[in-house]
């Protein structure tokens, strides 16, 4: 197999990740009792995730990731056919890339507003960071 088909079928797993965390995230946001999903210490995710910070427009921030997570993997699986593929790598590298900026914008919050940080929302971070530079490697391994 190919590195490209190796790339596009780790930013796959990785969204897949993602879209599963990002439910999770969603869970916990509406949970009645807290805790009810959370790796680390307990309370930290319910403070992150039913805080102010943890919706846009009334909408938890778990439903835009879900979103996200959906189109990387939609341009992943046109990468992993062969579909346009400098297309594609660009719009994969445009749409990881745009999703760093709320990343760097929640962990600030986590950091500096709320003062502890979310497991849940960690790994979500990491897969967005992840699949930014797996997208990076596959110009990379394509020019």
């Amino acid at each position: 197999m190919n590195s490209r088909k190796r790339l596009s079928k780790l930013i796959i797993l990785l969204s897949i990740i993602g879209i599963l965390f990002s439910a999770l995230t969603i869970f916990n946001h509406y949970a009645v009792e807290d805790n009810s999903f959370c790796l680390t210490d307990k309370g930290t995710c319910d403070v992150v995730n039913k805080s102010i910070y943890s919706t846009l427009f009334g909408i938890p921030l778990g439903f835009f990731s879900i979103f996200y997570f959906i189109a990387t993997l939609y341009f992943a699986s046109k990468i992993y056919h062969k579909k346009k593929l400098k297309e594609n790598i660009d719009n994969l590298i445009i749409l990881t890339a745009a999703g760093l900026i709320p990343v760097a914008y929640l962990i600030y919050v986590e950091a500096f507003k709320l003062l502890t940080f979310c497991s849940l929302c960690t790994v979500i971070h990491l897969v967005i960071l992840f699949n930014f530079a797996l997208a990076l490697l596959l110009r990379k391994k394509n020019e």
